[in-house]
């Protein structure tokens, strides 16, 4: 074998490993793009649900506010506005008691 065969032979053994290089980088390269996609469209569905999730921490705080406001009144009432209540409506305010999370 010639040096010059043998100069072609290592030029073409290069050229092979480096195209085989190239091609598992490119399938890498692929690979994250599409890793990548998904991760933005997580992000997107987290930044949804987060939100979500602040609106009803806003509104879970704003029926706290309003049911601590009305039991205020209804404690802070005069002993003259006190009146019989019928049984059934005694046995609702307190089932929305425990259903509110009051005891």
């Amino acid at each position: 074998m010639s040096v010059r065969s043998l100069i072609i032979t290592i030029a073409a053994l290069i050229a092979l490993s480096l195209g085989g290089i190239i091609a598992i980088q490119h399938r890498l390269l692929a690979d994250t793009r599409d890793e990548l996609t998904m991760t933005k469209r997580e992000l997107v569905t987290l930044r949804t649900a987060v939100i979500e999730l602040e609106r009803d921490a806003a509104r879970t705080a704003e029926r706290e506010t309003a049911s601590r406001l009305t039991r205020e009144a209804i404690i802070a009432a005069p002993a003259t506005d006190n009146a019989e209540i019928a049984p059934v409506l005694l046995q609702g305010l307190r089932g929305a008691d425990l259903i509110g999370g009051h005891k």
